[in-house]
């Protein structure tokens, strides 16, 4: 089984009651999606499933991913503050490979 581990861009971040401090550092202090890599590390030692990470602060459009990786399951890693971000990735996964 191919799984697809995202973790949503940070471009429409919930601002009720988020100072412009949270935001700015957000922006500025991007951090790598620690909590999938490890979560990725272990399914792959502890299973036979291939998976993969999409960081969507870096790298390719989330399309372009879905399209050439074809995942079989798609988990999507969110806060408070990515929401929006979170479920607009939900709906091009649901919309793009039909899980």
């Amino acid at each position: 089984m191919k799984i697809l581990l995202v973790n949503p861009p940070t471009t429409h971040i919930v601002k009720g009651g988020v100072s412009s401090f949270i935001d700015s550092f957000i922006k500025e202090n991007a951090m790598p999606p620690l909590g999938l890599m490890y979560l990725a590390a272990f399914v792959e030692k502890a299973t036979e499933h291939e998976v993969a990470i999409a960081d969507m602060n870096v790298g390719d459009p989330l399309l372009a991913i879905l399209m050439k990786y074809k995942p079989d399951v798609v988990g999507i890693t969110t806060t408070t503050l990515t929401l929006y971000d979170a479920l607009m990735v939900a709906k091009v996964t649901r919309n793009t490979v039909g899980i």
